[in-house]
């Protein structure tokens, strides 16, 4: 059934008589009828029958089916979302309690706004954000979900800020670097980031970086340039990217950064040297404790590479590439992962009519849209007709910085876990 239904969304009318039928009686279905009646709805989204089933279900108070359908929506995958749906999540969102909102959120996170985004919901999204009876996760997901440009009051930028130096999940700080980076932060917010980011570490920093193009003045940046030298991230920075940073200052600030920038500009020459002296020095690792480096939140790894039955999708499967490369190769992808980008995991650069530019990789693509990853946790559902060019980069999507996070005996871990015939 759920083959046909995929290949036959006109079958929306028909279907939604069948599906309304089915949720009315929610309550008796079994777990596994449920996720199948989730999976299914997501799957027939397009269709506008659909459509309205799930609005009705979720507009309407107290209604059994409406978690179920929630979570439907959270599963679809259209490039433009229904406008009542989003009324009508921000109707659910202004009213909802505490044990409920973080399905509303999710559902919310899903999906993409207009160009013009949604104020009503958007402004409902970053009250549920300042809750603080509500879990960390789900006020942090509520600002991810709200976008960019929103100002976030102090409790609100004080939980960021221990997300982005505390000892987190890779997709949180993940995250919350990026809702710093472009929340409209307070000149007094703005100070106080770049205190932080002396803390921030190496796959951290450079998501942080659009916060501080900000200010523009010379001053500032001649802060900022100090606080990215003295950095526990500054291994993870990338040269081009400090160089369009600096572009927002003036020219004595520019000329200043240059030193910061010949010191990440590392050479191949020099990268080889590098790579060959870490190798030299690389203690035995030990297999048990590799595995949990890979699975750690300070590596988290399993974030974006498949490893068996487990794992991302963003990057390469991982679960038999000790048949394929050596201690060298894998320390050298870890350390510098742009020189050798997997065939088919290369990053593109999208730039959409109205000056946007979304990065990351393509992970699928239809003749009307194409869905871009931009890290483990983030996509996007674009339009073919709001592209104006997609440009290839010669950049890996895997953090700049992952080898300066570790230690060398967990990088030594890491290798011997993964060229292991054992696990």
């Amino acid at each position: 059934m759920r083959l046909s239904v995929r290949r036959h969304p006109d079958w929306g009318k028909s279907l939604a008589e069948y599906f309304d039928t089915r949720l009315a009686k929610v309550a008796a279905l079994s777990p596994e009828d449920q996720e199948l009646t989730i999976d299914l709805l997501a799957s027939l989204a397009e269709s506008s029958e659909i459509q309205t089933l799930l609005l009705r279900h979720v507009e309407a108070d107290s209604d059994p089916a409406m978690e179920l359908c929630l979570k439907s929506i959270a599963r679809t995958t259209l490039s433009t979302t229904p406008t009542a749906w989003l009324d009508a999540l921000n109707k659910q969102l202004a009213q909802a309690n505490d044990s409920s909102v973080a399905t509303i959120v999710a559902a919310v996170r899903s999906l993409q706004l207009p160009k013009d985004g949604h104020p009503e919901l958007q402004h409902s999204l970053a009250i549920v954000a300042a809750r603080a009876t509500l879990p960390a996760e789900t006020r942090l997901a509520a600002l991810s979900a709200a976008g960019s440009g929103h100002a976030i009051d102090d409790s609100t930028f004080q939980l960021l800020l221990a997300m982005i130096t505390g000892d987190q999940a890779l997709n949180d700080r993940t995250t919350a670097c990026h809702c710093l980076a472009s929340a409209a932060l307070t000149p007094d917010q703005l100070q106080v980031l770049l205190a932080a980011a002396k803390q921030v570490g190496p796959m951290d920093l450079p998501k942080l970086l659009p916060a501080f193009e900000r200010d523009g003045s010379e001053a500032f940046g001649m802060k900022l340039l100090a606080t990215l030298t003295e950095s526990k991230g500054l291994r993870g920075l990338r040269a081009d990217l400090v160089a369009q940073l600096l572009k927002k200052y003036p020219e004595p600030v520019q000329t200043a950064g240059q030193k910061l920038q010949r010191l990440l500009n590392a050479s191949l020459e020099e990268q080889t040297a590098m790579l060959e002296k870490m190798l030299a020095t690389l203690p035995e690792g030990d297999l048990r404790r590799g595995h949990e480096v890979f699975m750690s939140k300070k590596a988290a790894c399993n974030a974006c590479h498949k490893l068996g039955y487990g794992g991302g999708r963003l990057g390469p499967d991982l679960t038999s590439i000790g048949r394929a490369r050596n201690r060298r190769d894998l320390l050298e992808a870890m350390m510098f992962p742009s020189i050798s980008i997997v065939r088919g995991y290369e990053s593109v650069s999208v730039e959409l009519h109205d000056g946007r530019v979304v990065s990351g990789i393509v992970t699928s693509e239809t003749g009307t849209e194409i869905v871009v990853s931009v890290d483990a946790q983030k996509t996007h559902h674009i339009s073919r007709a709001d592209i104006s060019e997609i440009v290839p980069s010669s950049v890996s999507p895997m953090p700049n910085g992952l080898a300066a996070a570790l230690s060398q005996q967990d990088i030594a871990d890491v290798i011997t876990f993964l060229l292991s015939n054992e696990r």
